[in-house]
């Protein structure tokens, strides 16, 4: 955890890092692969593709040419794009 923090990983990974390893030591003696696989279905995955074709989407903005209009069409549009 330290490590991705000192890596400059996004606040929310570091953090919810931080609340699955209390979890887990909390309940060592329960089984782990249950808490383990319902922890894996409840996160997104940050490396895919698909999060780096949005990150790109989104840094192509120019938030600052562009209207409140036209910033809820692209942003309609990258919704429909990435569904599912």
């Amino acid at each position: 955890i330290h490590v991705a923090k000192l890596a400059g990983m996004p606040w929310e990974i570091v953090e919810r890092s931080k609340e699955i390893l209390k979890k887990l030591n909390q309940n060592q003696e329960n089984n782990l692969e249950v808490n383990l696989e319902m922890e894996k279905n409840n996160q997104m995955d940050f490396f895919t593709n698909k999060f780096k074709n949005i990150l790109n989407d989104l840094d192509k903005i120019n938030i600052g040419e562009t209207t409140p209009l036209e910033a809820l069409y692209k942003l309609d549009e990258l919704k429909k794009r990435y569904k599912n």
